[in-house]
């Protein structure tokens, strides 16, 4: 009797040697079923030495179920799976993540309504990053995601890529400056010159920072059409000096404004944990990315809105002026069926 176990290091292992040492002892014991145990000095007089089996066994452990088919059958059917009904679990199954309940409706509402843009203002610490990833391996493996931007904060690309590995499956390139790096820390690129590392690369993590000047923006949108664009930390884009009245976005909400206007993604998800920085306006323009359209996109019937709905009375709100704006504000497609 051989049995080879791994368990990990920050678990209880009491209940694991436990186990073991109970089914070696019924063994020893001869108290399983299947095995008769026999002293050795017992095991020689009778000569059972004789009754060994001439080849050696099998490598499979006899504990093991039998294969359900030969290993190019078993590889088509891992290839479709995620393109079958009720497959929606699989991607968080084959990984070694458990979400959290709100992470997982998170991951639901993103991948189930795929193509449809989001705003997720989930607050610091929740795991955007997570429930942004498990998605995206959600997209990737039933064949709905294939070319995806993930633009993030120089600060924090790293970890997007390293999370993306070794969570979720996922060999994301990583461009900083003039080369480009794979998770493994050996595998660095440079840039050809005259190439353009957006179309080069199916999935791409990139600083934002970098993206945003007037010479990248141009890679981004040449680059295009992109099925899924990430931005985190989206609060970056934003105007400047919102309380002037006039529209002067910065360079990222100016490089969003651009994707939009050139259908340059499908969908586009923006993470923030802080939408609003200094006025309503900022969560306005972000909604706006992401399709509402309509009389919310001015600012001011944006700002009214958001003041007659929090008004105490039935009677100081405006409702006949609620009906008129949501009425004419076009209601967001909900899937791939409505896109």
């Amino acid at each position: 009797f051989e049995s080879f176990s791994v368990y990990l290091s920050w678990d209880t292992t009491a209940p694991h040697f436990s186990f073991w040492v109970n089914k070696f002892e019924q063994h020893w014991a001869g108290r399983l079923s299947g095995f008769r145990v026999y002293p050795l000095p017992e095991a020689v007089r009778q000569q059972l030495v004789a009754l060994a089996p001439s080849a050696p066994p099998s490598f499979r452990d006899p504990e093991e179920p039998r294969s359900v088919g030969d290993d190019a059958t078993i590889a088509r059917f891992l290839s479709i799976a995620p393109r079958l009904i009720h497959s929606e679990g699989l991607a968080e199954a084959t990984t070694g993540v458990t979400l959290y309940p709100h992470q997982r409706q998170v991951v639901a509402r993103l991948a189930d309504e795929y193509p449809r843009s989001w705003l997720v203002a989930d607050e610091v610490g929740l795991g955007k990053t997570i429930s942004a990833g498990m998605a995206i391996r959600r997209l990737f493996l039933s064949g709905e995601v294939n070319r995806a931007l993930i633009l993030a904060p120089a600060n924090v690309c790293r970890q997007w890529q390293d999370e993306l590995f070794e969570k979720f499956g996922l060999w994301v390139p990583r461009m900083e400056g003039s080369k480009v790096y794979g998770a493994h820390p050996d595998d660095v690129t440079p840039v050809a010159s005259g190439t353009n590392p957006f179309a080069s690369y199916p999935l791409l993590i990139a600083s934002s920072h970098l993206a945003r000047r007037p010479e990248y923006q141009r890679l981004v949108l040449d680059a295009a059409p992109y099925d899924l664009l990430v931005v985190d930390e989206a609060h970056h884009a934003r105007r400047q000096h919102a309380n002037e009245g006039r529209y002067r976005p910065s360079r990222l909400l100016q490089l969003l404004d651009e994707v939009r206007a050139h259908d340059a993604t499908k969908a586009l998800w923006l993470l923030t944990a802080t939408p609003m920085q200094i006025t309503p306006v900022e969560l306005a323009d972000l909604t706006r990315l992401c399709g509402l359209s309509g009389p919310l996109i001015d600012p001011d019937s944006f700002l009214r809105y958001f003041a007659e709905i929090s008004k105490e009375t039935d009677e100081t709100t405006n409702w006949a002026w609620l009906h008129t704006v949501l009425r004419q504000t076009p209601r967001l497609p909900s899937g791939p069926a409505e896109a």
